[in-house]
């Protein structure tokens, strides 16, 4: 028998007003409803949620993401990042495509979004569309 695929969750909100609002919760359920979609199981420590900045500039070295890649590259079958909408993952086009191409090729890590699982297909028009989506 294999060994199980996991996800791990990044819920997150910019401001303290979308905090107030919920939405942490909002995402955290839609990424839960996504994990069972793609029967991969979250663990509970693959979880990071939080207010957290995404401003321009400062992904690169952004301490939830760091964490993330280092969880994804000691455990192995974790197989899916997966994140509630772009924006929530990267407000920046070119950040945004610097942490999916490391994801995918350097832990073969698929980033994937819940709120448009169009994005997550693997075509040329899908990559073009999160690009813009960062945008």
């Amino acid at each position: 028998m294999g060994q199980q695929i996991l996800a791990v969750a990044l819920c997150r909100v910019s401001s303290l007003e979308q905090l107030k609002n919920n939405s942490l919760n909002h995402q955290k359920d839609n990424v839960l409803k996504a994990a069972e979609i793609l029967g991969a199981t979250i663990p509970s420590d693959g979880v990071w949620e939080g207010q957290v900045s995404s401003k321009v500039g400062v992904n690169y070295n952004r301490k939830d993401l760091l964490q993330i890649f280092e969880y994804c590259r000691r455990h192995p079958w974790v197989k899916y990042v997966i994140v509630q909408e772009v924006d929530r993952f990267m407000r920046s086009p070119d950040e945004q495509t610097y942490w999916y191409v490391r994801f995918k090729y350097e832990l073969d890590v698929q980033v994937w979004f819940a709120d448009k699982p169009e994005l997550n297909e693997q075509t040329h028009v899908a990559s073009l569309l999160r690009y813009m989506e960062g945008w």
